[in-house]
């Protein structure tokens, strides 16, 4: 029996990557079906949990709007990095010269913003996105909103991902107030 770890996994233009090891034995697959599951989202509030692979614990309806919740899944909900290795990938590029590997810059700064991720559940809040769903004007002062958020107890980073996007383990509600504070001191 094999199992998986994810090592770096990461999106970049138009493709996805994941680069993973296989390890021989039985005892990590426990742990890869604990790493698997379910992500509900709701698209009116954008309220979004991951859950385990038992769906009989899962509500399809949003807690906050009790609209009907989109879901998505079996996918890996687990860790995505394994942060050593992508440490190690920086060393290695760092150490390497630019006419060996042309887009080393680019490379580097994925990798150290993924390197901020750690930690972070699933997914991502799209700030434009939800600005434009409170019709507020756009947020444009990204470390603030990360300072202010971290400044409330959270956790929070940019992403890889898109570049107008958080990782955060703020909930939605608090998020949106914030910014609602934000835009009605002029501040975003």
């Amino acid at each position: 029996m094999n199992y998986i770890v994810p090592m770096l996994s990461f999106s970049s233009d138009h493709y996805i990557r994941v680069f993973i090891r296989i390890h021989k034995g039985k005892t990590g697959i426990n742990k890869n079906f604990s790493n698997s599951g379910y992500i509900f989202w709701c698209r009116k509030c954008d309220w979004r949990k991951t859950i385990g692979m038992d769906l009989h614990e899962a509500s399809f309806s949003c807690p906050i709007c009790q609209s009907k919740l989109d879901y998505g899944g079996p996918l890996w909900i687990g860790p995505l990095n394994n942060f050593e290795y992508v440490e190690e990938c920086i060393r290695i590029l760092e150490d390497s010269e630019k006419s060996t590997i042309p887009s080393k810059k680019k490379i580097l700064k994925i990798l150290n913003t993924i390197l901020l991720e750690d930690n972070f559940p699933p997914g991502y809040f799209d700030i434009h996105k939800i600005c434009d769903m409170l019709n507020i004007s756009v947020a444009k002062k990204t470390d603030l909103i990360l300072e202010s958020i971290r400044s409330l107890g959270y956790k929070a980073a940019r992403t890889h991902i898109e570049p107008r996007a958080i990782k955060s383990n703020i909930p939605i509600e608090r998020l949106k107030s914030l910014l609602i504070d934000f835009h009605e001191k002029n501040v975003i």
